[in-house]
């Protein structure tokens, strides 16, 4: 006979699997290595491991989740705040990569780092200029200037010196 705690736990368990599959893209290594716990304990918790409480609450604060997240009815567990954060952060995760190849490009080939930069300052739908770490690489390559050379213009002129 199954009662109400193994009910819970089993909610737990699948919960649990949900959130690896829809942030970690059911990569367990992903989630373990946000969280900090070892794979031994992952597994035995998506198995058979006593999944309590306690550790619920433990496992929810390490992962980032809301708090009873793990304790939440199937119909609850996505609950549009729920979306909209984990929509948030893969946005935020995306601009980093973003930033980051901007940066390098920068770095390496300004000329073309001026005008990526110069098509993401113009592309109001993507409003990336208005995030704190893309504004912040965008002003590292510089603000657009009006009327500048050409690319090709001032690469001889750099060339030639």
């Amino acid at each position: 006979m199954v009662d109400d705690t193994d009910m819970v736990v089993e909610g737990r368990r699948r919960l649990l699997r949900e959130w690896i599959n829809s942030r970690y893209a059911g990569v367990q290594a992903a989630f373990i290595q946000e969280t900090g716990i070892n794979q031994g304990e992952l597994s035995g918790l998506l198995k058979t491991k006593s999944f309590g409480e306690r550790r619920a609450r433990k496992l929810e604060e390490q992962a980032g989740m809301p708090r009873f997240y793990l304790d939440r009815a199937r119909d609850d567990a996505t609950t549009p705040d729920t979306e909209v954060g984990a929509l948030q952060r893969q946005i935020e995760s995306l601009t980093v990569v973003l930033a980051s190849l901007v940066a390098i490009t920068a770095k390496h080939r300004p000329l073309e780092a001026e005008e990526i930069a110069r098509l993401i300052r113009e592309n109001q739908s993507l409003d990336l200029a208005h995030h704190d770490l893309a504004a912040d690489i965008l002003d590292l390559i510089g603000p657009a200037k009006a009327g500048s050379a050409k690319p090709a213009v001032r690469a001889r002129k750099r060339s030639a010196s």
